[in-house]
């Protein structure tokens, strides 16, 4: 892949005044020792002088400008079209924004294949834009991602568990941060422990990886005009040596499917405005900005459709606001996907019997955001659309619906990596032999599973389908209004 660094990148990997080693450094050396194998490429973009010349320290800004001549330019750069100017605004010339947005012109142009950078400014608006979306990613997630793409993963990744705050150790890692910004952080969690508040947790190395704990709240007692009720995810956390990992992602998939189950109304936390991150990350699952406490940020997801706007919103953005496991079906068209079981099984490793997760998966594969790749020939899909993955081989049948978000059609190995980015299940040696012919990448959202799968006899007594499927076709809307129906009694 082409991996175009943003200036905070390489001056995390060659820093010249260090006063303490930062996870950071360390994240920037690892890298760029990994991307600097044979199937990838780093790049910087010219106009970093830009940002190299507002530093009024003479001697580190010529250190800097040596730095990145280590790295090759970008030729030719893609200017910021009109087209992409009416989508992020005009910003003025060698401002921030303007060298923001050539960044994004250049991954969206094809000169690179992500575009990698600490500001999370910038993240959000690039993944707002609807531009380049996940193409955008920090350190830590490029790093999980090439370690994926990799023929061989160094180890398994560990999977969510329920449990209760009384059995969590106060002394966790992952809680020191949490102290330093709130003094009361201790009294107020062994009131979280006396109350046995539910919990989800991710383990690391016998350590706490990501946590979030909730709790039931009625909205009189919060800060915010809704009518219903809540659940509170405080703290909602995951460790610096985990960014980057989507446990966060995996953590919120089993509240939202808790509070669908127990018919909560909303979902929310709370953070600080400086928190760029956290805001991205809700607002990638349907959370929406309200007044919160003191000088905090309230992000709530509502869970129970119906409100004023919703007509307003498209197929793709009523799923964000609403699901995982809520979409609409008028409106969107529906294909079956034919799925070899091999890859059925990484990537639905959570469609297995109690729904328990197998024991060695990775936890991308039970995210939300996933993304497929093959080389059907279909080309009217558009997001929003519904997606019915056909297991075709042992238990033959439909197992799971998902919402398209995006595709893409190439033949080159690394702009289908670069697009399917931290959602990936394959490896690039296998995303390159899909690209031996012209490949169809999807990005979809996962909605439900079916505990069993709608056979293959019944999919064709209903007319769904005339025989084992060879390649993504379409359903009819007769189709989609029947399998919705047998699928809620799966």
């Amino acid at each position: 892949m082409r991996l175009l660094l943003d200036t905070n990148v390489v001056i995390w990997a060659h820093p010249l005044e260090i006063e303490r080693i930062m996870p950071e450094m360390q994240t920037a050396a690892e890298l760029i020792r990994i991307a600097q194998g044979p199937n990838h490429q780093l790049l910087v973009h010219p106009l970093i002088r830009v940002d190299l010349s507002r530093d009024q320290n003479l001697i580190r800004k010529d250190l800097n400008s040596i730095i990145f001549r280590n790295y090759p330019y970008i030729q030719d750069y893609p200017v910021v079209s009109e087209r992409i100017r009416n989508i992020v605004g005009t910003s003025d010339p060698e401002s921030n924004d303007w060298v923001d947005d050539h960044l994004i012109a250049a991954v969206n142009e094809g000169a690179a294949d992500v575009l990698i950078t600490e500001d999370q400014k910038l993240i959000r608006k690039a993944r707002r834009s609807g531009l380049i979306g996940e193409r955008a990613m920090t350190m830590a997630g490029v790093l999980k991602t090439l370690r994926r793409l990799a023929d061989v993963s160094p180890r398994p990744n560990p999977s969510v568990k329920k449990t209760t705050a009384d059995k969590l150790d106060a002394k966790d890692p992952i809680f020191q941060s949490i102290r330093s910004d709130y003094p009361t952080f201790d009294e107020w969690f062994s009131k979280v422990r006396s109350e046995r508040r539910i919990a989800w947790i991710i383990e690391e190395f016998h350590h706490l990886a990501a946590i979030a704990i909730i709790n039931q709240e009625i909205p009189t007692d919060v800060e915010y005009e809704l009518e219903g009720w809540m659940i509170k995810i405080s703290p909602f956390k995951v460790s610096e040596e985990s960014r980057g990992s989507r446990f966060g992602e995996l953590l919120l998939k089993d509240i939202l499917e808790y509070a669908l189950e127990n018919q909560y109304d909303y979902v929310y936390f709370t953070t600080r405005p400086s928190n760029e991150a956290m805001m991205s990350f809700g607002e990638q699952f349907g959370f929406q900005h309200t007044r919160g406490h003191g000088d905090e940020v309230g992000m709530v997801k509502p869970l129970v459709h119906g409100r004023p706007g919703d007509a307003s919103l498209t197929n793709i953005e009523f799923n964000i606001r609403y699901g995982p496991q809520q979409y609409r079906t008028e409106g969107s068209n529906g294909f079956i996907v034919p799925i070899k079981l091999q890859y059925f099984n990484k990537l639905f490793p959570d469609v297995v019997k109690q729904g328990r997760l197998l024991p060695d998966v990775r936890p991308y594969a039970n995210a939300i955001r996933k993304a497929y790749i093959c080389n059907a020939g279909a080309r009217n899909l558009r997001p929003g659309d519904l997606l019915y993955f056909y297991r075709s081989q042992r238990h033959q049948g439909v197992m799971t619906v998902g919402v398209i978000e995006d595709t893409f059609v190439s033949s080159d190995p690394n702009s289908v990596a670069g697009f399917v980015g931290r959602r990936t299940v394959y490896s690039l040696s296998e995303i390159a032999e899909i690209c031996a012919s012209e490949a169809l990448a999807i990005l979809f959202r996962q909605a439900r599973l079916f505990s069993d799968p709608i056979p293959f006899r019944a999919l064709r007594s209903e007319g769904v389908l005339k025989g084992p499927p060879q390649s993504i076709q379409s359903v009819s809307q007769e189709g989609i209004a029947w399998l919705e129906r047998r699928s809620r009694l799966s």
